[in-house]
């Protein structure tokens, strides 16, 4: 079978939840194309979803050292990084090597401050994000969550107040305020 071919059946079986298939059809191309970044890629986010994040490390960090560099792969990878505990590694991802920035980036190095008990940190982390997208609710909520953890009562209550504003539909800001 050829390695076009096998992606198609490995794709085909992710689609269908058989993981197992998936990452036997990847494997087995990446023997004919081992230095592949995006069948590094894929096999990093099966290897990921099955339970295998040293795996799924190894995988993605190969797919960026080939020119898979991108905001999906160092999402990806600075995941896995964090559910093994190497937290300073999974920040350098969160830092585009050009100094440009990527919201989602930008979210997930906030979320993963606040992970480790950085609070503060990621008090400056969110207050980034809701200066460039003013209109973002999960980022004012998690603002808001950020600063209570710092026990700035006063501003939290603001942050959650303007993630009311933006959707003043959304159970969890009322459950915040009244924490608050």
């Amino acid at each position: 079978m050829k390695s076009q071919e096998r992606m198609r059946a490995a794709y085909a079986a992710y689609q269908k939840g058989d993981l197992p298939s998936a990452m036997a059809q990847a494997e087995a191309v990446l023997k004919s194309l081992p230095r592949d970044a995006a069948v590094l890629q894929f096999e990093g986010v099966v290897a990921a979803q099955t339970g295998f994040p040293q795996k799924a490390a190894d995988y993605l960090r190969k797919a960026i050292a080939l020119g898979g560099d991108n905001v999906d792969n160092r999402i990806n990878l600075a995941k896995v990084l964090a559910d093994l505990g190497q937290w300073d590694e999974a920040l350098k991802l969160c830092q585009l090597p050009d100094g440009t920035t990527s919201i989602d980036l930008q979210r997930l190095e906030a979320e993963l401050l606040k992970a480790q008990g950085r609070a503060s940190e990621a008090v400056w982390a969110y207050e980034r994000i809701v200066h460039e997208q003013p209109d973002n609710f999960d980022a004012w909520n998690n603002l808001g969550n950020a600063r209570h953890e710092t026990g700035d009562l006063d501003a939290a209550m603001d942050a959650f107040q303007r993630a009311r504003q933006l959707d003043p539909n959304k159970a969890v800001v009322f459950t915040n305020l009244a924490r608050v």
